[in-house]
């Protein structure tokens, strides 16, 4: 683990970085996940699918990257890209519950290309707002 510039100390002296998700933002239990699965909308495209859900706690986000994708480290590049992408996103988003499933073609896809296909994926959905909504695919 590196020490770096963006390594800070967090509970019990482990190291973290300060550039993740906090807690708060994500959905962490599984009913709350089956619940945006099972009645929220959905839109896709070919890296991956975006599900949504009204929710009165502000934007939470789950992320699903299956083995099918690739091994441990391909599906923790996965993550890594689309928590950037989401961190940039947050400001922008609604009142949502977002759950971001990420099909085989993510695993060789770049960061920006996730986080492009992301955007046009929540613009589909109407849950961006501001001056990042009104941007053209």
């Amino acid at each position: 683990m590196g020490f770096g510039p963006g390594a800070v100390a967090g509970r019990a002296g482990v190291l973290r970085r300060r550039f993740g998700l906090p807690t708060g933002f994500r959905l962490r239990r599984s009913p709350l996940i089956r619940r945006v699965q099972d009645e929220g909308r959905r839109r896709s495209a070919e890296r991956l699918v975006v599900l949504v859900l009204p929710s009165p706690e502000g934007p939470r986000f789950a992320l699903a990257v299956s083995r099918k994708v690739g091994g441990a480290v391909v599906r923790n590049r996965v993550k890594r890209h689309l928590r950037t992408a989401l961190r940039h996103l947050r400001a922008d988003l609604g009142p949502v519950d977002v759950v971001i499933v990420a099909r085989n073609a993510a695993a060789t896809a770049s960061c920006g290309q996730l986080d492009e296909e992301l955007r046009a994926l929540l613009r589909r959905l109407d849950v961006l707002r501001g001056d990042d909504a009104r941007r053209s695919d």
